[in-house]
Parts: C-alpha cells; structure tokens; sequence
C-alpha cells in the first residue's frame, strides 16, 4: 500500500468518525428533548419524580429541562 493510499483511508476514516460523532450528538438531542417530561408543574411534582434537591434554603429542585421548583413549606427560623 503507498503512502497516498494509506492517507486517503486515513482521511476517509477520520470522516465518518466525525459523521458518526454528529450523528449520534443530533439524534441524542432529538430524542432527549422529545421525551421532557411536561407535567412537572411543582416543587412536590418534581420531588416525586426523582430530580435532584438543591442543598440550598428554602430547597429547590430542578429538572433537566431547566424548570426549578422552590420549595414552598420552607419555614423560617429567626433567632431569638
């Protein structure tokens, strides 16, 4: 095999590698957004669903979809 081959398949490679990479991104994106969950529509809805608590206070948690959900029977404790 000469040299010139040996880049061109090289070449040809490193393309459908790249092809494959974009590919996969794309539908990967499609298919994750198809699939957000659309009836989180409160902090308990969220809770109950399994997402993540946010260590912070009053708690929140959020979805992949970017929705955040305050918890709202946070109570205040004030100093005496």
């Amino acid at each position: 095999m000469s040299k010139m081959n040996a880049k061109h398949i090289m070449m040809y490679m490193l393309i459908i590698v790249v092809f494959v990479v974009v590919l996969g991104s794309l539908i990967s994106l499609f298919v994750n957004n198809g699939n957000a969950d659309k009836s989180i529509n409160s902090y308990q809805d969220c809770v109950d669903a399994g997402y993540p608590i946010m260590e912070s206070y009053p708690e929140r948690c959020s979805t992949p979809d970017g929705k955040s959900f305050t918890n709202p029977d946070a109570k205040v404790i004030l100093p005496s």
